[in-house]
């Protein structure tokens, strides 16, 4: 069974690093993360945003544990659980997997001024990507 609660931000830095991920926590972060049997499976920070929002990013999963419902289990924790609303920018690829997890296609000109830069440079790398959020309605 998989665990989810709060990772330090040097777990986190670990799981990024031994993943190859390029993702690095930050002091102030959020940081939820998947567990089964004390080992960690995946990371997701949760950074806050002004306009009372958090964003999630580099979600990582351990590459022995992809494609198993990690990713989604820690999606779902961190939809049922965190009542701010939680915004991310996904690759498209991964948008089912955050639609399956309760996370919604949104609209870009209800996001807090500074993801709004974010959002930009994204969509101009990623242009099939999608703002999505937590908030079941607006």
């Amino acid at each position: 069974m998989t665990e989810i609660r709060c990772a330090t931000v040097v777990e986190a830095n670990a799981l990024y690093k031994d993943a190859g991920y390029s993702g690095r926590a930050a002091p102030g972060d959020l940081i939820v993360a998947a567990y089964r049997h004390g080992e960690l499976l995946a990371v997701a920070r949760l950074i806050p945003q002004s306009g009372h929002a958090l964003w999630l990013r580099h979600l990582c999963t351990m590459p022995a544990f992809r494609k198993r419902g990690t990713a989604r289990a820690l999606c779902l924790w961190i939809r049922n659980n965190v009542r701010t609303p939680v915004i991310i920018f996904p690759l498209p690829e991964l948008i089912p997997m955050y639609q399956s997890a309760g996370f919604r296609i949104t609209d870009a000109d209800h996001l807090p001024v500074e993801l709004a830069r974010h959002w930009a440079q994204v969509k101009r790398k990623y242009p099939a990507s999608e703002v999505m959020s937590s908030e079941t309605e607006q």
